[in-house]
């Protein structure tokens, strides 16, 4: 097992059917309101019940998720091979969207880009691909890439549970595996960035 391998994975573990439910809905919300998803678009549900689009320039979203200090909101879409995440200014609103990573593709593929994805305490992103689940860490390096549970299902649902449990959800069957001290993310307020992330402001 290489170092990286070692820092995420528990040495002996691998993936195991379990019963498991997962969540039919992701609320993906800071203090400004709610953030949704749906198609090309998405839009902010604020507190007042006031709905904002932010962009509408992506093709088929499949995930969005909150980096732990909540000012940066992750965007995966099936059609795109990358991760992109967007800067989130005081008012809730994007303040610039850039590429995070680039995602691996295999030869044969439908779709290149991320299925689901779940974010670590550490703002590890974990992205479900056909090509398996590529973990990204929160400066874009893809370094090290899990085997999906099922030689020719790619996970189409992925959970992260206090203990380091990551869950898969391939064709019809959930499996479990234990990650090396990994938690969920879990949203804390801070100040904001110096700067929009990694790309050049207009």
């Amino acid at each position: 097992m290489s170092h990286r391998s070692e820092q995420i994975l528990v040495p002996g573990d691998f993936w195991s059917p379990v019963r498991h439910t997962f969540p039919s809905h992701r609320v993906i919300r800071t203090e400004k309101g709610e953030y949704r998803a749906d198609g090309k678009r998405i839009t902010l549900i604020t507190l007042t019940g006031e709905e904002i689009l932010l962009t509408e320039e992506f093709e088929d979203i499949s995930a969005l998720a909150l980096s732990s200090d909540l000012w940066r909101l992750y965007i995966g879409d099936r059609k795109r091979r990358c991760i992109y995440a967007a800067t989130l200014a005081p008012d809730g609103t994007f303040d610039g969207i850039y590429v995070l990573a680039s995602l691996h593709v295999p030869t044969n593929f439908c779709n290149p880009g991320v299925l689901d994805m779940c974010v670590d305490s550490g703002d590890r992103i974990y992205a479900a691909t056909e090509l398996g689940i590529q973990c990204v860490r929160s400066y874009g390096l893809v370094d090290v890439i899990l085997l999906n549970p099922e030689r020719f299902a790619a996970v189409r649902s992925l959970h992260l549970e206090e203990g380091g449990k990551l869950y898969a959800l391939s064709s019809d069957t959930a499996y479990v595996r234990h990650l090396n001290d990994k938690s969920p993310a879990s949203p804390r307020m801070v100040s904001a960035p110096k700067q929009n992330g990694y790309y050049e402001a207009e």
